[in-house]
């Protein structure tokens, strides 16, 4: 992969955009976060990553997706100040969430609509720890600045 092509960005939610530490604080005070379910600082740096790295299509993989429309999900997070919604494009198959790691997931969606460069987004090992364009984040902060300094780093070189 190099910063030059542009790539489709296969994304979890939990633990990346809305992490821990950010559940946490929701419950805690709940009347403060109403109405918002990721994490501004995520969010900020998921359209910084998008900008950055050419990202041109965001494919949802998370749990989240089910049963949700693509134009629901760009909403969900368009309400919380995701100002690259747009992006979102699809979502990899409803019916096989559980029933198989959301590589294999990944892998049959590529099949269907063609290979391209692509990026992986997850806080947990999703059956793909040693693929190169796999990227695990920290579920306690998720997407965080340094994680996008790191990636960018590494598509540089």
């Amino acid at each position: 992969m190099s910063m030059n092509e542009n790539l489709t960005l296969f994304l979890d939610f939990d633990g990346v955009l809305n992490n821990r530490i950010f559940a946490e604080k929701q419950r805690e005070n709940p009347k403060e976060y109403i109405g918002k379910t990721f994490d501004s600082a995520n969010l900020k740096e998921l359209s910084r990553l998008c900008k950055s790295l050419s990202i041109d299509s965001i494919v949802v993989t998370s749990t989240w997706r089910i049963g949700k429309s693509i134009e629901s999900l760009r909403e969900m997070l368009a309400r919380d100040g995701f100002d690259r919604s747009e992006l979102i494009y699809d979502k990899t198959d409803d019916s096989t969430a559980g029933r198989q790691s959301r590589y294999e997931e990944i892998k049959d969606w590529l099949e269907i609509h063609g290979d391209r460069p692509y990026l992986i987004i997850d806080d947990n090992d999703i059956g793909c720890i040693n693929e190169p364009r796999f990227y695990r984040v920290n579920s306690m902060e998720g997407l965080s600045t340094s994680d996008v300094d790191q990636l960018i780093k590494q598509l540089q070189a």
